[in-house]
């Protein structure tokens, strides 16, 4: 950095410290704040975007295998459910719900057994 360009970052500073009544110090800091922030974003957005990417790279995949003149029935209607289950259900489940089990006290309530059996 040029002492030109630090003498117009002290400028920049000082008159912006007049104008929000905090140090030049402080008006600093805190753009750095912000700059890290905006950091932090921007690669938290480049994760999505690759994760993203990856799954619609594994799903072409699936679907050129599924179109392959070798591909059973089977493969293809697996790709079908889970295209499906990815774009219809799983996005509806609750982020606090996703990945956990029911337990075992659960799954006998929904099969209607009770303390003496069905």
């Amino acid at each position: 950095m040029t002492t030109s360009e630090k003498q117009e970052i002290e400028r920049l500073a000082e008159a912006l410290a007049q104008v929000t009544g905090e140090s030049p110090v402080e008006v600093l800091l805190s753009a750095l704040d912000e700059e890290d922030l905006e950091r932090r974003r921007r690669l938290a957005d480049g994760f999505r975007i690759k994760q993203e990417l990856e799954r619609r790279l594994r799903t072409a995949l699936e679907t050129a295998q599924a179109r392959s003149p070798r591909a059973s029935d089977q493969t293809l209607r697996v790709t079908r459910l889970r295209r499906f289950l990815e774009k219809e259900v799983w996005p509806s489940i609750p982020p606090s719900l996703r990945g956990t089990t029911i337990s075992k006290a659960e799954r006998e309530e929904i099969l209607g057994y009770g303390p003496e059996g069905v």
